[in-house]
């Protein structure tokens, strides 16, 4: 065995470093550290070849720190100053360095995330662009088509007959042929009933039911509505000049038309309008059409002859008019009762939802109309809202742009989106709120770990319950997802407890400030909120549940979420675009119904469903240590959690 020469080893490590042969350097540095441990020689030679002489750290290794301490500690203290600056200085450079790198690093990361930001985002605009022009382009070329303006006739006392009485001016030779109406609404019935007559000359001269008058019975059931009806065929040779329709039926009557044998439009003007308890006797309307007492029944009345254009001959086919375009279904013909009464004044309202819903559809039935347009556009806007709310949900619950995509794309494309999107009904705004409420319920749930005891800390807490109040005053359905927010909440504070990362100070509060923010943002204020809807338009529900006694009245509030919706849902909606692209036919909104309205979406949601649940159960089952990781908890638990509560609701 060779003798160890720390001499000979020097020059070797001199000649190597000089000739730039690294790892022979490095050998003989080794060298003299294994066989003389108390040379100063072997350490600095390693150092040297470590830190390029002590100009970079790049390459230094994992255990230069005790090389280096070594090297000070067999060093005078000249040496130990001079070397300890330098590599303090080289450690600063290397701290600066890699923070530009990571600076870089984020910036390249974030630029990339912001690109598919981008596109994510232009796609789910695109979805929702596409949304609104289906739903707004249809609506505003086929509200053209509907009467806007409607004459609600009155219960008078005693009994008496609402009338109208109409003076034709025909052009010499007409003959009336047919009498057209188009009806919203009679008191939520299907039928409607008038009582016709007429006479050929003097507005103050007695009425018979010849020629063609007498009892009406009309159709007027909720798929009918908004529909053109005809009244009665008149084949009489003699003329007629001035016709009452009377009823004592509450009725919203959109419009009348008068056609001559010929079927063309006949013009006519409103003579009086009021009570008439004679209407059913042959007589005369009274008091008298010269009267000015009901002047402003008359003014209203004129609402019957001003959309005379929108009557298309060209659809009456043997007696039955048959609509091109807008046809409302019947829980939207409910709907538009309920807005119009809301804003007017009425006696009927939609007795199945609370009032916020059918006060925001008001709002666009103020705006444009009482037609399809201003019908479904605010139902329109909250369903794009959703579609962004669950883009942002999925991208929170999996920290994944696409994945917040494909959950958007999924709900856009399913029925209840759909109809949701282009049919004028509250569920939709239900739906944004009830969304809304529990994705802050989650963000409650993953902040509860939080030192901070500031509003912060609760704010979720209490947005998720002002959300849920006004979910509430949407539907009452919303006590539903009362449970499951119950639920996660509960889950939150068990969470809170087992880990025990707070003092007993902390913890006691934070539980105590939980329940406290949850009674006042969710049972407080949903019941104060809901109570003030009512107040809002308490014209509407006073006269709608007079008789009702207080117990009465909550009774038949509270028992909404069993109630079946009043529709059957029976008539297709031909001015929903989407439903002619899908042969799409809405579902009956009922208890006993699933309202998924898509069966391949219904269908991802139940595979869903059982593989996450299959999942879940094998990982615990196994005892995988995956299922102790915050990675499982955030990225399957919670996402499971959301997917069942979701599902099952």
């Amino acid at each position: 065995m060779q003798e160890f020469n720390l001499n000979e080893q020097k020059q070797i490590f001199k000649d190597a470093l000089s000739a730039g042969d690294i790892a022979t350097a490095e050998q003989a540095a080794k060298c003299i550290i294994e066989n003389a441990p108390e040379s100063v020689y072997g350490y600095y030679y390693f150092l040297v070849v470590k830190t390029e002489n002590f100009t970079s750290l790049k390459n230094a290794g994992s255990n230069f720190d005790e090389v280096f301490e070594k090297f000070l500690s067999l060093s005078n203290q000249e040496t130990v100053d001079k070397y300890t600056a330098k590599v303090t200085e080289l450690k600063e450079k290397q701290e600066k360095a890699e923070k530009v790198k990571q600076v870089k690093v984020k910036k390249v990361e974030k630029t990339a995330k912001r690109k598919v930001n981008k596109l994510c985002a232009l796609i789910v605009c695109a979805i929702c662009f596409i949304f609104a022009l289906g739903v707004i382009i249809p609506s505003a070329i086929y509200a053209n088509d509907m009467p806007s303006s409607s004459f609600k006739t009155v219960k008078w006392d005693n009994g008496a007959y609402d009338s109208v009485v109409f003076e034709l001016t025909p052009e010499s030779g007409d003959l009336v042929g047919d009498i057209w109406l188009n009806i919203s609404n009679a008191e939520n019935k299907d039928t409607a009933n008038f009582y016709l007559t007429s006479n050929t000359s003097g507005a103050n001269s007695s009425y018979y039911i010849s020629y063609g008058g007498g009892d009406k019975t009309v159709n007027v059931s909720l798929d009918k509505s908004n529909g053109w009806v005809r009244l009665t065929t008149i084949t009489a040779t003699s003329a007629r000049k001035y016709f009452q329709l009377a009823t004592k039926q509450e009725v919203r009557i959109n419009e009348v038309v008068f056609l001559n044998q010929d079927g063309e439009v006949i013009s006519a003007s409103v003579k009086y309008a009021g009570p008439n308890s004679n209407a059913n006797k042959s007589e005369k309307p009274s008091p008298t059409l010269t009267s000015d007492i009901y002047a402003y029944r008359v003014k209203e009345a004129n609402a019957l002859l001003d959309e005379q254009s929108k009557f298309d001959v060209s659809c009456v086919s043997d007696g039955v008019y048959t609509a091109k375009h807008s046809v409302l279904t019947e829980r939207e013909a409910i709907t538009l009762e309920s807005a119009l009464n809301i804003l007017n004044g009425g006696t009927f309202v939609d007795d199945t939802v609370n009032p916020f819903g059918l006060q925001l559809i008001s709002v666009g039935v103020a705006v444009f109309g009482a037609n399809v347009l201003g019908l479904r556009i605010v139902p329109m806007l909250f369903a794009i809202a959703t579609i962004l709310l669950v883009f942002f949900v999925g991208r929170k619950l999996f920290d994944c742009d696409w994945s917040g995509l494909i959950f958007a794309g999924l709900y856009a494309i399913s029925g209840f989106a759909l109809s949701g999107a282009s049919v004028g009904m509250v569920e939709s705004i239900f739906v944004f709120f009830a969304l809304l409420s529990i994705a802050y319920m989650f963000k409650f749930y993953n902040k509860v770990l939080s030192r901070h005891l500031g509003f912060r800390y609760y704010a979720p807490l209490v947005l998720s319950g002002i959300f849920f109040a006004l979910a509430l005053s949407v539907k009452m359905q919303a006590l539903y997802t009362l449970v499951a927010l119950v639920a996660i909440l509960v889950l939150a504070l068990v969470k809170q407890y087992k880990l025990k990362q707070l003092s007993s100070y902390e913890y006691e509060r934070k539980l105590n400030l939980s329940i406290v923010s949850f009674i006042v943002a969710f049972v407080i204020a949903g019941v104060v909120w809901t109570g003030l809807t009512y107040v809002f338009s308490i014209g509407v529900y006073a006269n709608y549940y007079a008789g009702l006694s207080f117990s009465g009245l909550l009774g038949k509030i509270f028992s909404m979420p069993a109630r079946v919706a009043q529709t059957a849902y029976s008539a297709n909606n031909t001015s929903n675009i989407f439903a002619n692209l899908l042969g799409f036919k809405a579902e009956a909104l009922s208890t006993n119904h699933y309202f998924f309205g898509n069966t391949v979406v219904s269908a991802l949601s139940m595979f869903s469903v059982l593989y996450s649940t299959v999942y879940v159960v094998y990982s615990f089952i196994a005892k995988s240590g995956e299922v102790k990781t915050a990675e499982f908890k955030k990225q399957v638990l919670t996402p499971y959690m959301l997917l069942g509560i979701a599902f099952a609701g």
